[in-house]
């Protein structure tokens, strides 16, 4: 593994940790992890840094004890509408989510980073950089200035449809994609956006979305056949 991957892990982990100290005390801490005091309080004073697995174990603790809790705290359903502007509005939590979900699945290659606007452009901005990856954000428009479009059609439960447009070119062949959007409801942009990479001859490896619809979600995953990633579902 080089340098640069072990800092970044073992910065997230610090980051994480520094998360949960918001909620729990050093001594709440220490049950969770095993670990002294003492050494919890030089790791969030940012005095030492875990070593490579430690960080791992750090990371794996938030994703089960904290990260989830803390989505949950900024997410809620009103009349089966599913309300989330708190959540796009903390870019802390935001960057905590991205980071995760790059050292969840281990993404390596990826080539592209696509979304649809406009409630997903956030963490697909944050995915992307900790990716290192190029950002392609598909428009339900035309852009002015640009002559060339590929465009495929987002058909909703209802039979009504629309068009979701990206510059001709932006995504290549064989290129490989991560497609993201914040929530999955219908499954129509998702969708939308698996056709651009299919219309692109690119390779579409997960749809990730923070928050989604339990049987919209597992119904777009039996359709589509590429691994699914949502944080939480309702």
């Amino acid at each position: 593994m080089n340098r640069l991957k072990n800092l970044k892990i073992r910065l997230h982990a610090i980051e994480m940790l520094t998360l949960m100290k918001q909620k729990y005390s050093y001594r709440e801490l220490s049950k969770m992890l095993g670990l002294p005091i003492s050494v919890i309080s030089r790791y969030v004073a940012g005095r030492v840094l875990p070593n490579y697995k430690r960080s791992l174990e750090i990371i794996n603790l938030v994703k089960e004890k904290e990260l989830m809790n803390l989505i949950k705290e900024y997410v809620s359903m009103e009349e089966g509408i599913l309300i989330h502007h708190k959540l796009l509005s903390n870019v802390s939590l935001l960057s905590k989510i991205a980071a995760f979900l790059v050292s969840e699945l281990e993404l390596r290659k990826i080539d592209k980073v696509l979304t649809a606007e406009v409630d997903g452009i956030g963490i697909a901005i944050l995915i992307a950089l900790e990716l290192n990856s190029s950002l392609i954000v598909a428009k339900t428009k035309k852009e002015m200035g640009i002559k060339e479009f590929l465009e495929v059609r987002r058909i909703y439960p209802s039979g009504a449809y629309s068009y979701l447009y990206i510059p001709k070119g932006s995504i290549r062949k064989d290129e490989e994609v991560l497609i993201v959007d914040d929530v999955i409801r219908s499954g129509s942009t998702v969708e939308g956006l698996y056709k651009i990479c299919l219309e692109s001859n690119a390779k579409p490896k997960y749809i990730f979305s923070i928050l989604g619809i339990k049987d919209k979600v597992e119904e777009m995953e039996r359709k589509l056949k590429i691994p699914f990633k949502v944080l939480i579902t309702f």
